[in-house]
């Protein structure tokens, strides 16, 4: 909680790390990077990737409260050169954001903008029942301008499954577990690959 990986104590340059900025794999189970009060999301930016879930039995984190692949104002972007975050190999059930963010990305929504390719990808087959909720993608602090990512925004491939992607069904605001995605080079959310469902 509350650490700057990949840039320095300003959070205004990159001095990213050569691989994943957080890296939870062979099994981690049940770890939380970030976190829904004030001060403890992380900065996680100017790193090859974000924050990396991977593997068969890495289960039941929760990815909360961070920036990835911005400055510490959330208004331009340091990137990671890859993705801001990857779910893949088998990882399952894991929890990336929480409630619905509201008019600006606080408490448990994760700010995941500006980086190099995606901004969050959810591969493999076993890569099962995640979850993203109550994000904003593609956008600043506030969801008033772009800060895109150079492909997509969300990307489910290669035989992930039953992951969901936002909750409850909104009127005349982002209510619920919404995320907000915008801004993005290309879709906003692509689904892809044979065997790849909902």
């Amino acid at each position: 909680q509350g650490n700057h990986v990949g840039t320095d104590l300003a959070g205004t340059t990159d001095l990213g790390n050569g691989r994943s900025g957080v890296h939870l794999r062979f099994g981690a189970d049940g770890n939380t990077v970030g976190g829904e009060n004030s001060g403890e999301g992380n900065l996680i930016s100017g790193n090859e990737t974000g924050v990396w879930i991977q593997q068969a039995g890495t289960v039941s984190n929760t990815v909360q409260g961070n920036y990835i692949g911005v400055n510490r104002e959330g208004t331009a972007a340091i990137p990671n050169t890859d993705w801001g975050i990857v779910v893949s190999d088998g990882a399952a059930d894991n929890l990336i954001g929480g409630d619905r963010p509201g008019v600006s990305c606080t408490g448990p929504c994760n700010l995941i903008s500006g980086n190099d390719e995606f901004g969050i990808v959810i591969e493999d087959s076993g890569s099962d029942s995640n979850s993203v909720d109550g994000n904003y993608i593609g956008l600043n602090i506030g969801g008033t301008a772009a800060i895109g990512h150079r492909y997509s925004g969300i990307v489910i491939q290669e035989g992930a499954s039953r992951n969901t992607i936002g909750g409850s069904r909104w009127a005349s605001a982002c209510d619920g577990p919404c995320n907000v995605i915008g801004g993005n080079g290309e879709a906003g959310v692509l689904l892809y690959d044979s065997g790849t469902t909902s």
